[in-house]
């Protein structure tokens, strides 16, 4: 079977049989994503592997699993189940060799020290099923889960197979290196590269940039991340060069190219002030959250609320689409369980595990502020670069520095532009005690806003103003992201302070300890005043202990919607204060 639209480097990676092993570099604009859809492809149509059990398909990104999950229904190709991230797996993995669930915030990596173990003492029989592995954007797999990912490559069978695909001058993530976990994914790729068999290609062709300056930024590649002084000038000497471009400029890019747009920074608090320039311009831009941050959609919700056991056949009509109801469907069985789901088991599955990507929220069609280590592995039409002076905490060499700077270059299909920011006297800086971005006014003592995020609005029950089934309709038809939301202080708060989420004046949420925990900290002086400068997220689905007695029912299988915010709060000063 030959796999068509593919130049000679692409089918060479895909057409393998299954026990073939391989390191494919593969350049940014190279149809890295296509090469892991056809391979998936291939593998089960011409090969005839179980996409369920038999492949094995990692990859760093959620976006990238979308963008593949894509390509494979559109190869008719129904394998959506088989890709994951590494967290993900981990997750699996100790659950099904030890029955443990370790979840909650500042885990992860408890999590994947304790399925490194689980691979290397035989604990997990699932590596057996395992006919071929597929790992995408193997450079950034770093630390610990390079070590996880060395402990899958050498338990696979004899009889099994592997592809690792890459690009060296993209490794932006040695800063999470540590001197107990101190493997970089160079040499994890070497130690891999010399077992017996493995082969080395590389996808040469360039598909991403189509205008002379963003080829000119690919062409870059072998200066950056080798290490080499002129590579590292050649990168930077590159992005000095830029076209500089102002607000309003970049406000009427973002309006016409949308989703296609992208401002990208260095850190997520400089992040934070691009996307509040955009808002303020009226643009519903949206910000990229962490990788680890895991948001359920909100269509499980919205689906899902209105009966207590659904069969395949009720799920399908409902959905409408076949092709993506058959996706959600296997994303929310259980592997061996029934064949229906009732909702209130699956909401306690959904609390003590990791989330399939079929599941996790999609971006809307809005324009995108992003630190450049968390649009990696997106495109986008036009890319800004938001230049801050240099951080006096930034301790990177100039190859690290060059490195990320390439990566964030390589995003842009046809344009690329920067603008200059001077902050002062805005200080950006981080809460020592929770790593809450602030931003304070001449002196860090002066904190005039702190950063709010999806998880400081309460989930331990659905929102309620008066009727909890309003709110809920609310959110499902209302709320949009980038919408605007007002943080009005809740006088019956004791001794924390707490704050009403209100959108358009209804109260579809309320703040957590922790975040009025964190204001008290940092907002000296006066708190008892709303909070300005915070939008709308996302509206997602919300999994917590199922609520009886609720208006309309709401909650009664353990599912919601909730909102998430975010944003630098900022005191809302009126002029008599």
């Amino acid at each position: 079977m030959k796999v068509a639209n593919l130049d000679f480097s692409q089918s060479a990676a895909v057409e393998i049989d299954p026990g073939e092993r391989q390191i494919i570099v593969a350049g940014p604009g190279s149809g890295k994503t296509e090469v892991v859809a056809a391979l998936v492809a291939y593998l089960v149509r011409a090969q005839g592997l179980d996409p369920a059990f038999e492949l094995l398909v990692i990859s760093y990104s959620r976006a990238a699993i979308h963008a593949m999950n894509r390509r494979l229904r559109a190869a008719d190709v129904q394998s959506a189940a088989s890709i994951r991230t590494l967290d993900s797996l981990a997750q699996q993995i100790v659950l099904e060799a030890y029955g443990e669930e370790i979840s909650g915030r500042g885990m992860f990596d408890a999590r994947v020290s304790r399925a490194t173990e689980a691979v290397r003492s035989s604990a997990w029989a699932g590596i057996e099923e395992v006919e071929h592995l597929v790992v995408d954007e193997v450079q950034d797999v770093v630390g610990q889960r390079a070590e996880l990912l060395l402990a899958l490559v050498e338990s696979l069978p004899p009889r099994s197979g592997f592809t690792l695909l890459g690009d060296p001058a993209q490794a932006i993530y040695d800063y999470q290196l540590s001197t107990t976990h101190p493997m970089t994914s160079g040499e994890l790729l070497d130690l891999i590269g010399k077992r017996s068999g493995v082969a080395r290609r590389e996808l040469t062709g360039s598909y991403r940039a189509t205008t002379r300056q963003t080829r000119a930024a690919v062409a870059l590649r072998h200066g950056a991340g080798q290490g080499l002084e002129l590579g590292a000038d050649a990168v930077h000497d590159f992005v000095t060069d830029l076209t500089p471009i102002t607000d309003e400029e970049i406000a009427r890019l973002a309006a016409s190219q949308r989703s296609s747009f992208a401002v990208l920074t260095d850190t997520n608090g400089q992040a934070l002030m691009e996307v509040q320039r955009l808002w303020r311009a009226g643009i519903p831009a949206l910000i990229r959250r962490r990788a680890t941050s895991s948001v359920i959609d909100r269509w499980v919700a919205e689906l899902l609320v209105e009966r207590a056991v659904w069969t395949f056949d009720d799920f399908a009509e409902v959905v409408g689409d076949a092709d993506v109801a058959t996706d959600r469907w296997r994303a929310l069985r259980r592997r061996d369980g029934p064949r229906t789901i009732e909702t209130r088991d699956l909401a306690l599955r959904l609390r003590r595990r990791a989330l399939p990507a079929e599941l996790i929220a999609s971006d809307p069609d809005v324009p995108v502020v992003s630190t450049i280590h968390r649009a990696k592995g997106l495109e986008f039409d036009s890319i800004v670069l938001a230049r801050y002076p240099a951080r006096y905490d930034d301790d990177r060499d100039s190859a690290q520095i060059a490195r990320v700077e390439y990566v964030g270059l390589t995003r842009a299909q046809s344009r690329l532009n920067s603008i200059e920011r001077d902050s002062y006297p805005h200080i950006l800086h981080r809460d020592r005690s929770d790593d809450r971005w602030l931003r304070s006014w001449k002196k860090k003592s002066a904190v005039k806003a702190l950063e709010i995020r999806g998880e400081d609005v309460d989930r331990t029950v659905p929102p309620a103003d008066e009727d909890a089934s309003v709110v809920q309709h609310h959110l499902s038809s209302a709320v949009r992201p980038g919408d605007p939301l007002v943080l009005e202080y809740d006088w019956t708060s004791a001794d924390v302070p707490h704050w009403l989420v209100k959108h358009d004046g209804v109260t579809v949420g309320r703040t957590t300890l922790e975040f009025g925990t964190a204001a008290r900290q940092v907002l000296h002086g006066k708190i008892e005043m709303n909070l300005k400068d915070v939008h709308v997220e996302c509206v997602e689905t919300v999994v917590g202990e199922p609520v009886d007695g609720l208006p309309g029912r709401v909650g009664r299988h353990g599912l919601w919607l909730g909102v998430r915010p975010v944003g630098l709060a900022c005191r809302e000063w009126q002029e008599t204060q």
